[in-house]
């Protein structure tokens, strides 16, 4: 839980409310779940795993797959997996190996 500690520390800089237990356990377990999804797709047609900037600007983002927040700026940019579609904040995505 160390990780969600620096986590909630950034966002109470950031004036935002911190994140529980229960909501970092969610977003572990969905980004192994379609982590995995993807792993086993890449195999069949040989994609590789790359980041792309959010498609916020055109309002086509989903929310971070940690925070469950649409908003971003230049500072922390919402990123979207290439090989499984998830979106996640460049500060959440520094704490996994995409």
């Amino acid at each position: 839980m160390a990780w969600l500690g620096l986590v909630n520390n950034l966002r109470r800089k950031n004036k935002l409310s911190p994140l529980t237990v229960e909501c970092f356990e969610h977003a572990i377990d969905r980004f192994e779940k379609e982590s995995f999804a993807a792993s086993l797709e890449r195999r069949h047609v040989g994609k590789s795993t790359a980041m792309s900037t959010s498609r916020a600007s055109n309002g086509l983002s989903s929310p971070c797959a940690v925070c469950a927040e649409t908003d971003s700026d230049s500072a922390n940019l919402l990123l979207i997996c290439d090989a499984c579609s998830l979106t996640i904040h460049q500060v959440s995505s520094a704490y996994f190996a995409v």
